[in-house]
C-alpha cells in the first residue's frame, strides 16, 4: 500500500486499539511492531506527528494548573500518609529501580510522599516543590520521623554535601569504621518554570530523577528533557492512566457529567520515543480518601473541583444542576475520620477512596547528551 494514500481510519485503530490491556512493558520497538502487524501504512502518520506541539494544543482547552498559592491552601489536606506507608510510594520506588547508595531528584515533591521512604532507606535527595506550604508539610513529617533535613538555596549546595558525606564514608571504609549512611533531604522551592541552571541544576548531577504525579507544565517535553539531563542514570515520572486524579469517577456518574479522559502517558511515551529513548510503562493502582477540617471546606474542594474539570465541557445549567446535586452528595459521603492522627489530623474524610491508576514511566538516560 501507498503510504501517503494509506486512510486515516487504520492508524485510528491502532492509535486506539484496547487501552485497558495491562501491559507491563512497553517499548518504543514492541508499539511500532504491533503496528506492523495492522498495517505498515500507520507507522508514518504515527511517527510523524509533533506529539509535544499535540500536548500544547490539548493544554489550552483545559484550565490553567493552579499557582503555588492554591497548593498552599491545599497542602493541609495532603497529609503524607496517604503516600509514604502506601502501597504506591513503595511500588514507584521499586519500579525506578533506586537503590540506598543513588542520590534522588525529586521535582515536584509536594509532602514528601517519596522523599521520606527515599530518606530512610538511606538516599540522599534533592526534594523540590514550587509550594511552599507543601514543603513545610514534608519539613513537619521529616522532623516527626527522626529524618535530617536542611534548605538548599542551590543544587549545588545538595551536591557539595553529599560530595563531602561521600569522602567521609571513604575515609571511615579505609580505617575500618562502621560505615552505616542515614538518608537526608535537601529541601528548595523550585517550579518548572524557573531557569534551572541559575538554581545550580548541572548535568548528570544526580543518579535518579523522578517527577510523581507532578509533572503538570505547558511544555511536556521541555520537562522531560530537563530531567533527562540532570540524571546520569534513570528518569521516571507518573501520570494518571485515564481521568484526572481530581476526579471521582463514582462522583461524575452520580452527576450525570461527563468524565474528560486525557490519557496524558500516551503523550509522554510518544515525546520520549521522539527524542529517541526507549520507555517503559507500568501501572501502579492507587486509592485515597479526602481529607477536611469542616463540612464546608468539602463543599468549596468539591464544587471548585467539577466547576473547574467541567465549565469548558458543559452549559452553565447543566452545570448549576449538578452542582445541587453535589451538595447532596457531599453531606452524605463526608463522614467523620476514624483514624485520627498526627498524619491525618482532619475531623473529615470521604466515605470511600478514589480510585487512580497511575502510569509509570521510566527511561535510561545514561546515553543523553550533557549539553543538552
Amino acid at each position: 500500500m501507498n503510504t501517503s494514500e494509506a486512510p486515516k481510519s487504520v492508524c485510528s485503530s491502532a492509535r486506539h486499539a484496547d487501552t485497558n490491556q495491562q501491559a507491563h512493558h512497553i517499548t518504543y520497538d514492541q508499539l511500532v511492531k504491533y503496528c506492523n502487524i495492522l498495517d505498515d501504512a500507520c507507522i508514518p502518520l504515527l511517527l510523524n506527528i509533533n506529539w509535544n506541539d499535540e500536548w500544547k494544543r490539548i493544554q489550552k482547552t483545559r484550565n490553567s494548573p493552579d499557582d503555588s498559592s492554591a497548593w498552599d491552601a491545599r497542602a493541609a489536606s495532603f497529609p503524607t500518609a496517604h503516600g509514604t506507608h502506601s502501597a504506591y510510594a513503595s511500588t514507584f520506588i521499586a519500579y525506578s529501580d533506586i537503590q540506598a547508595s543513588d542520590t534522588v531528584f525529586d521535582m515536584g515533591c509536594g509532602t514528601g510522599v517519596l522523599a521520606l521512604p527515599l530518606a530512610q532507606m538511606g538516599v540522599d535527595v534533592l526534594a523540590a516543590d514550587f509550594s511552599r506550604g507543601m514543603l513545610s508539610v514534608m519539613e513537619q513529617s521529616l522532623h516527626m520521623h527522626h529524618i535530617a533535613f536542611s534548605h538548599a538555596q542551590s543544587a549545588r549546595t545538595f551536591i557539595d554535601s553529599h560530595a563531602q558525606t561521600t569522602c567521609a564514608l571513604i575515609t571511615q571504609e579505609a580505617n575500618k569504621a562502621h560505615t552505616t549512611h542515614t538518608g537526608s533531604v535537601h529541601i528548595m522551592q523550585l517550579s518548572w518554570e524557573d531557569v534551572w541552571s541559575d538554581a545550580g541544576f548541572q548535568p548528570n548531577m544526580v543518579d535518579v530523577a523522578v517527577a510523581s504525579r507532578s509533572i503538570a507544565t505547558s511544555d511536556l517535553g521541555k520537562s522531560i528533557l530537563r530531567l533527562s539531563m540532570v540524571a546520569r542514570r534513570r528518569a521516571c515520572i507518573t501520570l494518571a492512566r485515564e481521568v484526572s486524579p481530581r476526579i471521582d469517577r463514582r462522583l461524575m456518574e452520580m452527576l450525570q457529567l461527563p468524565m474528560v479522559v486525557g490519557r496524558d502517558f500516551y503523550y509522554a511515551f510518544m515525546i520520549l520515543a521522539g527524542y529517541g529513548f526507549t520507555p517503559e510503562v507500568r501501572y501502579i493502582p492507587a486509592g485515597r480518601h479526602d481529607y477536611f477540617d469542616t463540612l464546608d471546606e468539602a463543599h468549596e474542594f468539591y464544587e471548585r473541583l467539577v466547576v473547574g474539570s467541567l465549565k469548558n465541557f458543559v452549559d452553565a445549567q447543566a452545570l448549576a444542576r449538578a452542582i445541587q446535586r453535589l451538595h447532596v452528595w457531599v453531606d452524605s459521603e463526608i463522614v467523620a475520620n476514624p483514624h485520627q492522627c498526627e498524619d491525618t489530623p482532619q475531623a473529615l474524610r470521604t466515605r470511600e477512596k478514589r480510585d487512580v491508576q497511575w502510569a509509570h514511566i521510566s527511561w535510561d538516560t545514561s546515553s543523553f547528551p550533557a549539553q543538552s
